[in-house]
């Protein structure tokens, strides 16, 4: 007998016994104290064992160990703390104004002088300078300056430092004004120009930004900088950058702060004074990892480190510096074709021969691209190690082009003695600064050029019918109908979904016919009217057509109102001169009781993610999603067609394909097909995947929500409009490191979980935390839903019914309808 029965034997004998006290007490008067405990009695026999009861089979086990989730008693209001995290570092409770500089001297050292005045609160700060607990934890002044006959920011003093600056001690003048005194080696009196540009910094933050980088970056509470120019003559009037910050913005969040802490505009002083403090125009660079990481791939998978000093020698401005690192290393795909992103409006400058040197051409380009050479008519297959997110090597270039014969890359100082003369092509004529798959050649974009509108939408019985045109006859559109289930943003039936009829639709591995019409599709559902016509098309679709094997039919869900609305979704494809263009999709919701188009129905005004701020970054670097494909969008409803909850995460392990989940872990890193990048065991592939998982979201963290985000829609979902969904399992890797991650199988999740989890299991993923992945799966599950989908093609009928995932969104949403 275990001990748990032996402990339910004597507790069951102790209540017999005291029964029988009490019964024979009741009928007799008193029989005086109790006697001493007699011994205790020999254990009897075990009893037979009785009949099984009757079981649940492993469907009802885990639709009854599904509940809501109890997220929001514990972590309401998370979303906004994450976003005020991220906000503590752009707001200050100080104000810096540097109010005159001065220098005295006829040879070195001379005196410098900066009176600054300083406000806490809208009032002077006054403290004591010389008492750490009073003062502010940083006073910072950097140095630019402008050499205006070499038109270039120049190193200002010797020996230099990243971290060098005006410092001295610091006295008070009361009333909240300082003057702080120091003995330098230059004397600004005789610039050309520059500027001092001051920093007061306080209350480092170094807990609360966990997934930022560490190498030079600082985030504080409170940050004010201002700028005084000095020498003979203006800075503002002499030097104006050909680069926008607002380019930098469009990705790294308003103000742009490099390192989180030196803001490229301040007040008082043109655009990126501040950088040229450290990134001048004459500083040696050593960051040949980055060269080397496109040059030769393999060789720096081995070995980082191994960049030739001699044949990667290059100048560390902000030119180089930028280029590279956004070109050759960071893991974001920018096309670096793309010049206006941060040169709009300066195109013909930039683009001028008198920057077409060697290089301008190697801050962006390999030379030689060892084996990472992509497809040539030339050259023939594409390297083992090419990159496609990467500008091609130029040593591939002029073979393609037929003229490698003339080029010795290492030698030449300049372009200009045979490009842009006699007829040999100019800088402009070989960049026209636009990215070809986003504009034409003027600047256009093929979004604007193809006018993509859905017309019209009326229904009647159980027929749809859309009349939408493009601008451009061209235009490859695919139709797709998407279906809400009750009355969630969320599709019960998403128009990616295939039905059971693999007859009419056969497919190599996931047969059947879903709701997406093109002109060549031949879905047995829709039908194009006759008038229909390139450019200007009309088709209908026939709900009782669609034969689902996962829910009930569309006009039974209808009817029992579990589907109220659908969305339409027109996603174009486009090509131009032999290549796939970026042509937005355009998307609605309909009701279709009513037949009233809703555009505002979890989209425009009430939408979640401000689709701007994914044009901003994505759309102005190059950076397409599905690029060519139309599954951009102008609103994140177009995403939805294929990525929904009921989809598994498919190219990203422990994720679902909703497209909460799939933005949150690409954004957070984790890795797309991670299984092939070991198993297939290519070492330049398992390079670049580590060195991907060490990065962030372009915002230096994902705690800035509203870096994608509308105001106040980032907090625990609402279980009654986001449906539970699915998340893929675990990988098997033929992992070198011996990955602690086990199995984790194909899991039917809530909404919390799902959305907010997402990003805590890519950060679990990433550095392969297995007890804390653990605890976290653990954690969803007892407090509301994390069960074992059912598995697939239990019944091997070629059908993935998914009894489990469907029976939990049923009973989920059930709760709130």
């Amino acid at each position: 007998m275990i001990w748990v029965d032996k402990l339910s034997a004597r507790t069951w004998s102790i209540l017999v016994i005291a029964i029988l006290a009490f019964a024979i007490s009741g009928c007799e008067g008193d029989t005086g104290p109790q006697g001493p405990q007699g011994e205790q009695g020999a254990q009897g026999e075990q009893g037979d064992q009785g009949e099984q009861g009757e079981g649940t089979d492993a469907v009802e086990q885990a639709l009854n160990a599904a509940n809501v989730e109890s997220c929001n008693v514990c972590h309401e209001g998370n979303g906004a703390y994450h976003q005020a995290a991220y906000d503590e570092a752009f707001t200050s409770d100080f104000e810096l104004t540097i109010d005159a500089v001065t220098s005295v001297g006829v040879a070195a050292p001379f005196t410098i002088t900066i009176d600054f005045s300083v406000n806490y609160l809208a009032a002077p700060f006054i403290a004591d300078p010389t008492n750490a607990d009073e003062w502010v934890d940083g006073m910072f002044f950097a140095r630019s300056q402008w050499d205006a006959t070499a038109e270039m920011f120049q190193l200002v003093g010797a020996p230099f430092s990243e971290f060098a600056g005006i410092t001295g001690p610091i006295t008070s003048n009361g009333g909240g004004s300082y003057t702080l005194t120091a003995s330098v080696d230059y004397d600004i009196n005789s610039w050309d120009s520059g500027a001092i540009v001051g920093k007061l910094s306080d209350n480092e933050i170094t807990d609360t930004w966990p997934d930022s980088p560490t190498s030079h970056f600082h985030v504080y509470d409170d940050l004010t900088l201002d700028a005084f120019e000095v020498g003979v003559g203006s800075l503002t009037a002499d030097y104006t950058s050909l680069a926008n910050v607002e380019g930098c913005e469009a990705c790294h969040g308003a103000p742009y702060r490099k390192h989180a802490n030196v803001q490229a505009q301040v007040a008082g002083a043109p655009d990126f004074t501040y950088c040229k403090n450290c990134h001048y125009d004459d500083r040696t660079g050593g960051h040949f990892e980055w060269q080397l990481e496109v040059d030769d791939p393999l060789a720096w998978a081995n070995d980082p480190d191994s960049g030739d000093a001699t044949k990667y020698a290059y100048t560390a401005d902000v030119m180089n510096v930028t280029h590279m690192s956004h070109a050759m290393h960071f893991p974001y795909p920018q096309s670096m074709s793309n010049c206006v992103t941060c040169h709009d409006g300066n195109l013909t400058a930039i683009l001028d021969d008198s920057y077409f040197a060697p290089e301008t051409c190697k801050s962006c380009h390999a030379v030689e691209g060892v084996d990472a050479w992509p497809p040539g008519e030339i050259t023939g297959d594409a390297g083992i190690y090419y990159n496609p997110k990467r500008a091609p090597a130029l040593d591939y270039l002029t073979t393609e082009a037929g003229v490698d014969s003339f080029h010795d890359f290492p030698n030449m100082t300049t372009c200009t003695q045979c490009h842009g003369t006699g007829g040999v092509p100019g800088f402009s004529d070989l960049h026209t600064g636009y990215d070809k798959t986003v504009y034409d050649a003027t600047g256009t974009t093929y979004t604007a050029l193809a006018g993509v509108a859905i017309d019209d939408i009326t229904i009647s019985g159980n027929l749809i019918t859309v009349d939408f045109s493009s601008l451009d006859d061209t235009v490859n559109p695919t139709l797709a109908i998407s279906f809400y289930g009750w009355d969630s943003k969320h599709h019960i039936v998403p128009a990616h979904e295939r039905d059971g009829n693999s007859t009419d639709c056969p497919h190599s591995s996931r047969p059947g016919c879903n709701i997406e019409w093109s002109p060549t599709s031949g879905r047995p559902f829709f039908t194009e009217d006759p008038a229909s016509i390139p450019g200007d098309w009309r088709v209908t679709f026939d709900m009782t057509g669609f034969q689902p094997y996962k829910t009930d039919t569309l006009p039974n869900l209808i009817a029992n109102g579990e589907v109220t609305m659908a969305e339409i979704t027109i996603l174009p494809r486009l090509t131009v001169d032999g290549v796939a263009v970026n042509v937005d999709a355009v998307s609605t919701a309909f009701e279709l009781g009513t037949s009233v188009i809703d555009d505002n129905y979890f989209a425009g005004t009430d939408a979640t993610v401000d689709i701007a701020k994914c044009d901003g970054c994505h759309e102005n670097t190059g950076v397409l999603i599905h690029a060519g494909r139309g599954r951009y969008g102008d609103s994140m409803q177009a995403c939805k067609v294929c990525h929904n909850p009921t989809f598994d995460g498919s190219h990203l392990e422990m994720q679902s394909r909703s497209i909460d989940s799939y933005v949150h872990a690409l954004h957070a890193f984790q890795p797309l097909d991670e299984d092939d990048v070991y198993n297939d065991g290519n070492v330049v592939d398992v390079a670049r995947n580590t060195a991907h998982k060490t990065h962030t979201f372009p915002n230096f963290t994902s705690l800035s929500c509203e870096g994608c985000h509308n105001p106040g829609t980032y907090e625990v979902p609402n279980q009654a409009l986001s449906m539970p969904g699915v998340q893929s399992p675990s990988w098997t890797l033929d992992d070198p490191s011996a990955r602690q991650i086990g199995t984790v199988p194909d899991a039917v999740q809530g909404a919390a979980s799902r959305a907010c989890g997402s990003c805590h299991r890519a950060e679990l993923i990433k550095v392969d935390a297995a007890g804390d992945l653990a605890a976290f799966d653990a954690h969803t599950a007892a407090f509301g839903t994390f069960v074992e989908n059912s598995p697939k093609d239990a019944d091997e009928d070629g059908l993935d019914e998914e009894p489990v995932l469907f029976g939990v969104i049923d009973k989920i949403m059930g709760l709130f309808q």
